[in-house]
């Protein structure tokens, strides 16, 4: 039997094991999975509420940069600001959710909460990164596999 290590590098990704045939697809395809959690955060101890995985958003995509419809065929910035910021180095970080990681405590869950104030998050690296819904995910997952195992070594 084959094996596949899943290297963890920013969290615990359940989600990608429960709502997905990951495990499925591998054992049909005589496959052995191990995994090697390498986290560097302590979510317990943040003092965050809840914690969600994310990617940086290219600077051409920031909030600060998008604009939307306003009255009269004029546009507006996104973010309700008065004045354009003008240099891309100015702009602050921006990330989006990678859908990898939600990890929200049972008693903000219980106050119908999932995520608000005490949001905090893991970046995760967007060469490694590999969010398996199909087929093709799937076989993009084989090459990322092959840099990060090679990066091991």
């Amino acid at each position: 039997m084959n094996k596949i290590k899943v290297l963890l590098h920013n969290g615990v990704r359940l989600r990608n094991y429960v709502f997905t045939d990951f495990i499925n697809i591998a054992q049909s395809n005589n496959l052995s999975l191990s995994y090697w959690n390498v986290t560097p955060f302590d979510f317990l101890n943040s003092g965050a509420d809840a914690l969600v995985s994310v990617l940086p958003v290219p600077h051409q995509y920031n909030p600060h940069w998008i604009f939307e419809a306003a009255e009269n065929d004029y546009l507006k910035i996104a973010t309700g600001d008065v004045g354009i910021i003008k240099h891309r180095q100015d702009l602050p970080k921006a990330f989006y959710r990678d859908r990898s990681i939600y990890i929200t405590k049972t008693e903000v869950i219980k106050e119908g909460r999932f995520f608000e104030n005490k949001l905090t998050y893991i970046e995760s690296n967007p060469t490694q990164y590999v969010n398996i819904d199909t087929i093709k995910d799937w076989e993009k997952s084989k090459d990322v596999l092959k840099i990060i195992s090679f990066n091991l070594n």
